[in-house]
């Protein structure tokens, strides 16, 4: 993958992130404890895995592109 795809699939990973994290609050705002805490693991698996299988990749091959909050992660 060149520079600019890895930049741009880095910048939607973490937009996609960020809008996942956001409708874990939603939930909490709107749901039951259980019905949350279920949400909220699942979303956790799915970010996890964006981490661990899109985003380590690029930012291995261009450490660069890692934004400052990841890079002691």
């Amino acid at each position: 993958m060149d520079f600019a795809t890895a930049r741009d699939i880095s910048a939607l990973m973490l937009d996609i992130s960020a809008r996942l994290d956001a409708s874990v609050r939603t939930m909490r705002d709107h749901t039951e404890a259980e019905e949350y805490n279920a949400y909220r693991l699942a979303v956790g698996e799915l970010i996890g895995r964006i981490y661990c299988e899109m985003l380590t990749p690029i930012y291995d091959q261009y450490p660069t592109l890692t934004p400052e909050a990841l890079k002691n992660s």
